[in-house]
């Protein structure tokens, strides 16, 4: 997709997510945020899951995955768009 319409910045939301995502984090990590940085993704916007265990898996996330994009954290979809279009 991001081959398709290309775009620098990403807003991902996880305020209705119950649960953790340890898998899906290694992958978006290792995998995922290398190409998206090959594809001119700059800045993702990482709106936190409300639980400890979708918190804890974003920290994984962010630990492997700072590196290839600037990474902020907000507890709001309306927080985190205000920082993209800063």
């Amino acid at each position: 997709m991001l081959q398709e319409q290309p775009c620098s910045a990403i807003l991902n939301s996880n305020q209705e997510l119950i649960g953790p995502w340890h898998d899906g984090a290694l992958f978006l990590a290792s995998q995922w945020a290398p190409q998206a940085k090959k594809s001119g993704v700059l800045y993702f916007a990482h709106v936190l899951a409300p639980g400890t265990y979708g918190q804890s898996s974003f920290e994984k996330f962010y630990q492997l995955a700072q590196h290839h994009l600037q990474i902020e954290t907000f507890t709001t979809d309306e927080e985190a768009a205000a920082w993209l279009l800063d």
